[in-house]
């Protein structure tokens, strides 16, 4: 009986970290989108000087969290982020709208993917 109680109270503490990390990955993610949907409003109406801007915020605000991301999540995705935030700084210094757009809708698309694949839906699990 002992054994049963241990391996229940094991069983919700890992189920709470997990949950718990879910959680703190959709927080910062969402962090993220919000600062690069702000951009892509910012450089519709022509406010370049505001596109750097919150594209610089969002990728500091990934490089905050990207130790405990590439603990939590799959390496190749977390380095794909990066990848496309360079990429992203340097489209937001050359004003370049439609290659700026295109790649932050990528980025966006990929930070959801990130977003969803941290809850135990069951198109996750199977």
């Amino acid at each position: 009986m002992k054994y049963y109680l241990i391996s229940i109270v094991l069983l919700l503490v890992l189920m709470a970290a997990c949950v718990a990390s879910a959680f703190y990955v959709t927080r910062s993610v969402r962090e993220t989108e919000t600062l690069l949907q702000k951009a892509q409003l910012a450089q519709t109406i022509g406010d370049h000087a505001s596109v750097r801007a919150y594209v610089s915020q969002a990728s500091d605000n990934w490089k905050q969290h990207q130790n405990y991301f590439s603990i939590v999540l799959q390496h190749h995705e977390v380095d794909d982020v990066v990848t496309e935030f360079a990429h992203l700084i340097a489209y937001a210094k050359t004003d370049d709208q439609d290659d700026f757009n295109s790649n932050c809708a990528g980025l966006l698309a990929k930070l959801e993917h990130l977003r969803k694949m941290e809850w135990p839906y069951i198109y996750n699990i199977l």
